[in-house]
């Protein structure tokens, strides 16, 4: 295949303009299949597809050559599942985008029962379109059988006839339903209309946390822990599926208000430990900034990445700011394979020590470094939960731990503190040596001279007679010693150091 580009001026690259419209899930001169043959086998323009990925500014532009809609975002109820907005400064290109799904729904959906109504899939009622993410539109349904509300994801029509598209869009509902735990989305069954494939979830009548920041700015410590417990216990049963998330953050986590839990969402990019398929594709899984650093850098990632993606959720929640932030998406890469964030609690100091060193455990760069499981940091989250609940009936959970950071701040603080020490004692060593002779008496002599005048055999000896002859002196000073009353004191004293000095020059020489 030859595709033509403008792209580093080579016919053998993706173009960066059919880039942003293949992740826009657009239309380009070139096929689908093309495209991904292409991608398949190409590492660079991968990489770049992560990076326009990870890039909204260019959405910006696109939008503005593409007719505008007016606002139809859904109603301020249907904000319950992750990948709605309502948010006035929702741009042009989303609203075209939901026009497009608008349109192909009318294909898909039987004729509703009831006018306000969208239309039908099998015995559920399509209320409004609430959510729309990479490969799939999420609709706001009623179960016409149970009477309950219900969310139902399908793929986008444009990728039906896409077969790897359609094993990701299965595996998703496979590994959420292998799941049974309060704190994920559970799979109350799955179908096909007119080839393509939906399944259907609990409507869960709430925000997720990205929206709840991004209204209300960071939230309380009780609440980071109690999120945080829940999350992690979710964690821990997908990952004793031996399934990975990979795609942990705010916007993926949705908050029940009828029942005060939150709810893990989206296994669109899950992948069990032992399953070597479609990985090829996996160059654009997860979102750049909850990234972890194996998982930045195409490795094959385990439990512990989803570790790591909490700790910048939880980071997130306590600060209201990315962990990680660059004016470029390279620049985010970079930060998160070789940068420490910005401690926690210079951003907020109502943060405790023992929640920042959780958070800073959790984004440490190593896997090895993290917690080993998310069913070990359930516990530790649940004793600082209760300890906060009972502050004198429940001790603080022990945390020991000690950041990388700030194990790289204590040996460099103490390597700067050894060098500073050994530079005194040299420039001390350096001043003795020019100060010394300067200050020696005049008839100073050598060791060397006094040991041969003396006949001494080594330094022992010529202590031994220094000992004696003080002794001598002393006594010489007992003798002279009178009351201190008597003006003669002060004559007999200079006498003394006088007899002193001679001794000292006729015997040594000095």
């Amino acid at each position: 295949m030859r595709l033509e580009n403008d792209y580093r001026t080579s016919p053998h690259h993706v173009s960066d303009h059919d880039l942003q419209m293949v992740v826009a899930e657009r239309q380009t001169k070139w096929s689908q299949k093309e495209i991904e043959t292409h991608l398949s086998g190409c590492q660079e323009c991968q990489n770049r597809m992560l990076l326009t990925a990870a890039d909204p500014d260019w959405r910006h532009e696109l939008s503005s050559s593409l007719i505008e809609f007016p606002m139809q975002s859904a109603s301020p109820a249907d904000t319950g599942f992750a990948g709605s907005s309502n948010r006035p400064d929702r741009i042009a290109a989303d609203e075209f985008e939901l026009q497009i799904i608008r349109n192909a729904l009318d294909q898909l959906l039987e004729p509703p029962t009831h006018p306000e109504m969208m239309g039908r899939l099998g015995r559920y009622d399509v209320e409004s379109v609430i959510g729309c993410g990479g490969m799939g539109v999420v609709l706001r349904g009623f179960d016409r059988e149970l009477h309950r509300p219900v969310a139902i994801k399908m793929i986008l029509p444009r990728w039906a006839r896409n077969g790897t598209a359609k094993q990701r869009f299965a595996r998703e509902a496979r590994a959420a339903a292998a799941v049974l735990h309060p704190n994920v989305i559970a799979i109350h069954g799955i179908d096909e209309s007119k080839g393509v494939p939906w399944f259907v979830m609990p409507y869960v009548a709430g925000p997720s946390l990205q929206e709840l920041v991004e209204e209300h700015g960071p939230m309380q410590e009780t609440e980071i822990v109690r999120i945080g417990m829940q999350i992690a216990s979710g964690l821990a049963a997908a990952h004793s599926q031996g399934l990975v998330h990979r795609d942990i953050k705010p916007a993926n986590i949705l908050v029940d208000n009828q029942v005060n839990r939150v709810v893990i969402t989206d296994f669109g990019l899950a992948r069990c430990e032992t399953d070597e398929s479609m990985t090829k594709t996996g160059w654009l899984a997860g979102t750049l900034n909850y990234m972890s650093p194996e998982q930045s850098r195409g490795e094959d990632c385990d439990a512990k990445s989803d570790l790591f993606s909490l700790g910048g959720l939880l980071y997130y929640l306590a600060t209201g700011e990315l962990p990680f932030r660059a004016d470029s998406p390279m620049g985010v890469l970079h930060k998160i394979g070789n940068e420490g964030p910005r401690p926690v609690r210079s951003r907020n100091e109502q943060v405790s020590a023992t929640l920042a060193n959780v958070i800073d455990r959790l984004l440490e760069k190593k896997p090895q470094d993290r917690f080993e499981s998310a069913a070990e940091l359930e516990e530790l989250l649940h004793g600082c939960l209760a300890h906060m609940n009972q502050p004198t009936g429940v001790p603080a959970p022990k945390t020991s731990y000690v950041s990388t950071t700030v194990r790289a701040l204590r040996r460099r603080r103490l390597a700067v503190t050894a060098m500073v020490s050994i530079g005194a004692l040299v420039l001390a060593g350096v001043l003795v040596l020019r100060l010394w002779p300067a200050n020696k008496p005049e008839n100073f002599q050598s060791w060397q001279s006094i040991a041969t005048r003396y006949e001494l055999q080594d330094a022992t000896v010529f202590d031994q007679n220094l000992e004696g002859l003080g002794k001598r002196i002393l006594e010489f000073r007992e003798m002279l010693k009178v009351d201190e009353d008597l003006p003669v004191t002060n004559s007999l004293n200079r006498q003394m150091r006088d007899l002193e000095q001679k001794f000292w020059a006729d015997d040594f020489g000095w």
